[in-house]
């Protein structure tokens, strides 16, 4: 046997060979078992009140759904109907689907369906998520009505601290009146109309004026 011959077999017998005549060809090696991947957040993943409401991008795979869930959330609130978590098949959460085109404002119907998914779930001690597709605008709405209805915030002070939070949240000034439209709802008061639009320094009021 030559030197060559008797180191590969050598090599082979080190690695585990259950016959010490065996040939390198003979040995068969055990596949690496692999892994579980772990649970990950969904992109802009973040609290806005600690164990009780969470905004985030829309979560894109189980493995975001089963981060939501070891996080304690137990119910998933879906505004983006262009972009929904694959919910089809998957138990652990309870999910609602409250669409709102991109860019808009939810109606003042939405928000109260939002608020009484959230009272039930304070009453039972379960966090609640809320997405739309980048976790910005619609969800940064329903983030602040809800510091609006249940931490009794101003619409000045609850745009604000979600702004903190979540940088870029409420992106349009629709979104930003919808906010003070709820407050009013909240307090049992009626909205007046919005300011005029300004076009060219001159208002748009075309209300006529009383004798």
């Amino acid at each position: 046997m030559s030197v060559d011959s008797a180191k590969n077999n050598n090599e082979c017998i080190a690695e585990g060979a259950p016959n010490p005549q065996a040939k390198c060809s003979d040995v068969i090696l055990e596949p690496e078992i692999e892994e579980d991947p772990e649970p990950y957040p969904p992109w802009n993943f973040s609290w806005v009140v600690d164990n009780e409401l969470a905004c985030m991008a829309w979560p894109q795979n189980t493995l975001n759904l089963d981060y939501l869930y070891d996080v304690g959330i137990r119910h998933l609130v879906t505004l983006s109907q262009e972009k929904m978590p694959p919910m089809e098949g998957y138990s652990k959460l309870e999910w609602t689907l409250l669409p709102v085109e991109e860019f808009e404002d939810p109606s003042i119907k939405q928000i109260i369906q939002f608020m009484d998914i959230c009272q039930s779930a304070i009453q039972k001690h379960q966090p609640v998520g809320v997405h739309c597709r980048m976790g910005r605008g619609r969800s940064g709405v329903m983030a602040a009505c809800y510091l609006v209805k249940f931490k009794e915030l101003t619409p000045e002070r609850a745009i604000t601290d979600v702004r903190l939070l979540r940088p870029h949240s409420i992106e349009t000034p629709e979104q930003e009146r919808v906010i003070f439209k709820y407050f009013d709802h909240v307090r049992g008061t009626i909205s007046g109309p919005p300011p005029p639009r300004q076009q060219n320094g001159t208002s748009t009021n075309v209300a006529q004026q009383q004798p």
